[in-house]
Order: C-alpha cells, then sequence, then structure tokens
C-alpha cells in the first residue's frame, strides 16, 4: 500500500509533500504513515516540500514565515494510491487554523536534482478525519 501526504494552504492548489510530522513542544515527532494519536496532543507541523515545476506554495511559504503573516487554514492529507491510474482514496485529513510558518529552510534535495525544503507550521487549532 502506497501513501502520499498532501497539502493545501488557503488561496493555493493542492501541493504533494515528500514527509509531514506532527509534533509537540517543539521536538517530540511523530510521522503518522500508521498511529492514530489525538489532535490536541499537538501543537506545530513539520513538512517536507520539493520545488517541483508548479510548486508555487514554496515562495510563498518563505514570505510569510520571514514576514510574520499568518497563512488562514491548511489541510493535511493521507492518500492510498489505488490501481495504476494515478486515482486516490483518502485516509486521513488534518485541518488547521491561523498556521504561522515558524521556520523554513533548505533541506537538500531529491535525487533527480529538485531543491527539498523543510517548513514547521505553528497553529490555533487542529481537527482530524480518519477514514
Amino acid at each position: 500500500m502506497t501513501i502520499r501526504d498532501f497539502l493545501k494552504v488557503d488561496n493555493f492548489p493542492e501541493v504533494e509533500l515528500e514527509d509531514f510530522h506532527l509534533r509537540h513542544n517543539k521536538g517530540t515527532s511523530i510521522a503518522l504513515n500508521d498511529v492514530v494519536v489525538h489532535p490536541s496532543y499537538f501543537n506545530e507541523v513539520l513538512i517536507f516540500i520539493s520545488a517541483k515545476p508548479g510548486n508555487f506554495l514554496i515562495p510563498k511559504l518563505h514570505e510569510a514565515m520571514a514576514s510574520g503573516q499568518h497563512l488562514g487554514k491548511a489541510t493535511l492529507k493521507q492518500k492510498e494510491v489505488v490501481g495504476s491510474k494515478g486515482l486516490y482514496r483518502e485516509r486521513a485529513s488534518y485541518e488547521f487554523t491561523n498556521i504561522l510558518a515558524t521556520s523554513f529552510r533548505y533541506d537538500g534535495h531529491l535525487e533527480d536534482g529538485t531543491p527539498r525544503y523543510q517548513v514547521t507550521f505553528e497553529f490555533a487549532s487542529m481537527s482530524s478525519r480518519y477514514f
């Protein structure tokens, strides 16, 4: 079973992530591929995102972090690949309100040379749904 992670931030198209972790107290990190933890435990999200063509979210995240601008709502979705035609079935959804990018840094590159970045968000509230 192949699981892929996607991020949708207000006013931007959904983009595929390389990975994400929900964190508590700026240190304890949990990858949620097969774990169910109550959302009230977490206070920030760490995402790994690559600069693939058409990904207009990366410069906006960097600008928002530098200026302290709140980005509204964001939704992280975990989707399971179904079949071989690029179809997905949603497995889990995490919605965050009043997100604020608190760090943005270069995190190396993918095998094809595409730059990869690490971005941390804090948020006012989080809700989750599991399918």
